[in-house]
């Protein structure tokens, strides 16, 4: 028995000995295998950065290719620029020399053509009829007029028996007086203003009338005699020994010229003067009349199921889809009151984001008060940023005005005068600086949000479509609506400095967000399979470039292996609307929660449906016993961006 007991302890030894040798085999194996797995993954590895290191070697080379190119062209055009400049240069100085040569020649010329008329007028052969009268009768004429001055610039007429001065018809055209008369002939000046201060007395038609008198008092002649005159010099040019290349270097000898001469002078004048008052009147009327012109009626063509040509998963147009129910208004106000809630023409204040926490909290204020709210049309908000997103191109007619007062549920006047007029007040007026900070505490997450989606959904029916430059889908088309794409919010240090204000609402950390490191934006990008997809980033206050406020992360992102070639930074059609619907209407969209912008594109996304790839409010959690990043915003109701516990100003 104890032989049988000692074999039997010798085979359970045996046994445990074999099953630890079995073991420690695995084991070796086991461990054998890692070390092949972490040898290949440690090959595979340095395959990878010895691609990354060629990759950016190759980007550098092309850096610098393109940086000697850029040299080489600069170089180029400061040559061709320096010629251009030294053969203007040799162009000026030929041009003086000409110039000089010139005016040598002619004054010797002048000085040898020169005439003297000793026993007649010396006014321009233009204006000297010598086969009418004698020149005994050009001297002594009826009135013993003098008239000085005729040479070829004909300056002005003095008659001075009567003491006339007849209105000096220059280039200028500064009036005509007819002091025999007394009369006023109209100041044929310029400025149409002047004939308005005269009280409206002289119009088209009187000075008509005006230069009828002139005819009426001793001027019969008229201007088609003053033609038969001008033949008549001609007959006489070579009688006279005067040749046409005399007739403007005449000085003058005898300042007395004939009277037919001097009515001509008058009644060419009068006309020209007349003619000048028709300009007058008839380009401020054409202006004036211009602006009233009535405008075509504005056809209003709502977007329902796309923005830009991309699809929405809700209809703007049907209220049955919408995520949220509709609330045009946030109470019912009485516009019998005379005290009202007012958004007038203050000073802007902040950026967009700003502007648009402080435009939809003048409406929070309006409830918590019970006040009315008013809005003018000259107010801040429409001046600089909404009708850039907006209702733009549109007629600002009455209809139109009645239209917006329907999408945004307030009264909508022309300025603060009118209401001033018929005794509204504006009770304790807030500027947009103090409604951006004014957080009331009426007013539930609930409320506020199903109040932002509605008037949001109506106001994205209406976007700014002009087909210019400002055009809000001039950056998507240029894109293309049908692609895959990603849009990544950039803030500048200034912005991400109100990091630790943010984050002591929420309790969160959201440093990353403001980083937005690529491995920040691999984390949601991938498990949508958006990797293979154009990713935009933007930057705010910069919609029309990316800036050196954010380079340093824009270099991140180029630099990074998987993201690197994705990244576009299309420079053509950006601008504050295009950039703003072109990241609302993103597939996917990460945002920096700490920059109000952004925010309100997160809100603007949610209104749309657009909420599920939508990261702004993001934390880290175990997911499958993996640590991920996640947006804990619910899809469904959103209500975390309108939390005014959770995000104090932030909250919209």
């Amino acid at each position: 028995m104890e032989e049988n007991a000692k074999l039997k302890k010798q085979g359970e030894d045996a046994l445990q000995a074999a099953q630890w040798q079995e073991r420690y085999e695995a084991a070796v194996k086991e461990k054998d295998e890692a070390m092949a797995n972490i040898e290949k993954e440690k090959e595979d590895l340095m395959k990878l950065q010895q691609m990354e290191a060629a990759k950016l070697r190759e980007r550098e080379k092309l850096s610098s290719q393109l940086f000697l190119q850029a040299v080489s062209t600069a170089q180029r055009e400061k040559e061709k620029y320096e010629a251009a400049l030294k053969e203007k240069d040799e162009a000026m100085e030929a041009l003086q020399k000409e110039r000089d040569s010139s005016n040598s020649s002619n004054q010797s010329h002048d000085e040898d053509k020169m005439v003297v008329d000793q026993d007649g007028p010396s006014c321009a052969d233009d204006f000297i009829d010598e086969s009418d009268e004698p020149p005994s009768m050009l001297s002594d004429n009826e009135h013993g007029d003098e008239l000085a001055q005729c040479a070829d610039d004909n300056v002005g007429i003095e008659h001075k028996e009567h003491g006339d001065e007849i209105a000096e018809c220059e280039d200028d055209n500064d009036g005509i007086e007819d002091k025999e008369n007394g009369d006023e002939f109209a100041e044929c000046a310029d400025d149409y203003d002047d004939i308005e201060d005269k009280g409206h007395e002289d119009t088209f038609a009187e000075c008509a009338d005006d230069y009828d008198d002139i005819e009426d008092k001793g001027h019969e002649d008229t201007f088609a005699k003053c033609a038969d005159d001008y033949d008549d010099i001609e007959d006489t040019d070579e009688e006279a020994g005067i040749t046409k290349e005399d007739k403007f270097d005449v000085k003058e000898a005898n300042p007395n010229p004939s009277k037919k001469n001097r009515r001509c002078y008058i009644i060419i004048g009068a006309i020209f003067c007349v003619v000048i008052i028709a300009v007058a009147i008839a380009v401020p009327i054409a202006v004036v009349g211009g602006g009233n012109k009535r405008s075509e009626p504005n056809n209003y063509i709502a977007q329902n199921k796309s923005i830009c040509g991309r699809s929405i998963p809700i209809n703007l147009s049907d209220r049955s889809t919408w995520p949220t129910p509709s609330t045009p208004t946030l109470f019912q106000a009485d516009y019998d009151l005379r005290s009202i809630t007012l958004v007038k023409d203050d000073a802007p204040y902040g950026s967009v984001g700003i502007q648009l926490n402080a435009f939809f909290r003048a409406f929070d204020y309006s409830h918590d008060t019970r006040l009315p709210l008013y809005i003018t049309q000259d107010n801040y908000f429409f001046s600089t940023a909404f009708f850039k997103l907006f209702m733009g191109g549109y007629n600002k007619d009455a209809s139109f005005w009645e239209m917006l007062e329907e999408i945004l549920g307030a009264k909508i006047v022309e300025n603060e005068s009118a209401l001033t007029k018929q005794g509204y007040v504006a009770q304790d007026h807030k500027t947009p600086e103090e409604l951006n900070e004014y957080v009331g505490d009426e007013l539930v997450a609930t409320q506020i949000r199903n109040h932002r989606d509605t008037v949001l959904r109506k106001l994205f029916q209406y976007p700014t479509l002009t087909g210019g430059d400002d055009d809000v889908c001039s950056l998507t088309r240029s894109e293309g609506p049908s692609k895959k794409y990603t849009v990544i919010h950039l803030s500048d240090e200034k912005t991400n400095s109100l990091l630790k204000q943010l984050e002591r609402s929420t309790g969160l950390d959201h440093s990353a967000a403001v980083e937005m490191s690529p491995e920040y934006v691999k984390a949601f990008l991938a498990p949508l399979k958006m990797l293979n997809s154009d990713i935009y980033p933007i930057a705010t206050g910069e919609y029309d470039r990316v800036d050196t406020s954010v380079a340093e992360r824009v270099q991140a992102l180029l630099n990074d292996y998987v993201l690197g070639d994705l990244i576009r930074l299309p420079k053509e059609n950006r601008h504050l609307g295009s950039v703003l619907y072109f990241a609302v209407l993103a597939d996917v969209y990460i945002g920096n929660p700490v920059d109000h912008n952004s925010m309100w594109i997160a809100r603007m996304r949610c209104a749309l449906g657009l909420c599920s790839t939508t990261f702004i409010l993001t934390k880290k959690m175990l997911v499958n016993w993996e640590v991920e990043w996640v947006s804990y915003v619910n899809q469904d109701n959103y209500l975390e961006l309108y939390d005014r516990e959770m995000l104090g100003l932030w909250s919209g």
